[in-house]
């Protein structure tokens, strides 16, 4: 890889799965952080309910629209997105990655840090580099740190090697969310991103309602035993506090709330859809 040239002509592309995240507020904070390192946003929406049009619109997204939501197909969806941008783009230089309930740390709170981070990464020949996912949990200043909560690292950044490529995507949990960096060399330099502003902080845990709409998409999907039952126990919970440096100013909270305190399991955990769920929101109106 040229890393001098790329350093002259940087061109990075977002790349988003979204599902809704309007009326939550999730999509405007993923794209408002997105922007800020990005020449081109694509977005494959899967099939979202609410309004996310004027939003796609106002931050200049090209969309591959589903027509039903199909969770279960996120890794063919990605690889359609990834060959839409392959094919329009084919000089782009890195792909930024992370879902709707999540921004980037301070670190790449500006397109000239990001280059600079991404600049010395080519010069190393890294071709992926992973952000350690910080799991805020019913509230935007504690994380949580038992069950494991506290050990998934995303890779949020692929180097465009000319021969990215997902292989043999199918439907499901929890595979593999990125694509291979070559079809045949066997070393590829990875970079785990050390600095606690290069975290990728995670609003997929940040309340309640997020929690339970997790749980039961996982559920309904068929997953089972102590990757979905930690969701819903937090007998032991284990919570630490941000450092609100941490946070990119857009988003940064003004100072450290109390911490949350253990919620026993509710009705919520007998159910099995995301659709009974609502359905019983609505019996109570």
């Amino acid at each position: 890889m040229d890393a001098r040239r790329d350093r002259i002509a940087m061109k990075i592309c977002g790349f988003l799965q979204n599902y809704n995240g309007v009326e939550n507020g999730d999509l405007l904070r993923c794209l408002k952080s997105m922007c800020c390192v990005v020449d081109h946003i694509y977005v494959y929406d899967d099939g979202s309910t609410e309004d996310v049009w004027p939003l796609y619109k106002a931050y200049d997204c090209v969309v591959i629209p589903g027509r039903v939501n199909d969770f279960s197909a996120e890794l063919l969806h990605k690889q359609a997105l990834l060959g839409k941008i392959q094919s329009d783009h084919p000089d782009f230089k890195w792909i930024c990655w992370f879902d709707n309930d999540a921004i980037l740390g301070s670190l790449f709170e500006t397109r000239k840090d990001t280059e600079e981070v991404l600049g010395q990464a080519a010069d190393q020949e890294f071709v992926q580099i992973f952000l350690h996912n910080l799991n805020l949990w019913r509230s935007r200043c504690w994380y949580r740190v038992d069950s494991h909560f506290n050990d998934l690292w995303h890779c949020v950044w692929w180097y465009n090697t000319g021969e990215l490529y997902y292989p043999q995507p199918r439907r499901g949990l929890h595979q593999q969310q990125y694509p291979n960096p070559y079809r045949e060399r066997g070393v590829v330099k990875k970079l785990e991103m050390k600095d606690p502003r290069g975290q990728l902080l995670h609003y997929g845990f940040s309340d309640y309602e997020r929690i339970v709409r997790k749980y039961l998409t996982y559920k309904q999907e068929g997953q089972t035993g102590e990757r979905l039952d930690r969701l819903y126990r937090e007998k032991d919970m284990h919570l630490e506090p941000v450092e609100l440096d941490w946070f990119p100013l857009f988003d940064r909270p003004e100072e450290i709330d109390s911490e949350p305190q253990e919620m026993l399991p509710d009705h919520v955990a007998n159910m099995e859809t995301v659709n009974e769920y609502e359905q019983s929101k609505m019996s109570v109106l």
